[in-house]
């Protein structure tokens, strides 16, 4: 999993500990990420979870899932009664993700 939650992997990735603002307090655009996600496929990584742009706030979270052959997504913990469901990053840190 990329991390681009945590303001090391945000930096890991070529972004400013501010993304998803820019230094100028502008969002990031697609055009500058999606670089970083398709590093993140061509690496075999599972996925990138990352700071959100359409949530601004210190809990705004998502998580981009790639489908790969043979791999699923389980959840880490009980399943809510929202779109809202935990993950849990290698480090084994839990998170939740927008699905």
């Amino acid at each position: 999993m990329q991390d681009v939650l945590s303001d090391q992997g945000c930096l890991d990735v070529g972004l400013d500990i501010t993304y998803p603002l820019d230094a100028n307090g502008s969002i990031v655009t697609h055009t500058r990420c999606q670089p970083i996600g398709q590093h993140a496929w061509d690496d075999e990584l599972d996925g990138v979870a990352c700071r959100s742009a359409a949530l601004l706030t210190p809990e705004g979270e998502e998580l981009a899932w790639f489908d790969r052959p043979r791999k699923r997504l389980s959840a880490s913990g009980p399943p809510s009664d929202t779109n809202v469901a935990p993950f849990r990053l290698p480090q084994g840190e839990i998170r939740l993700g927008w699905f």
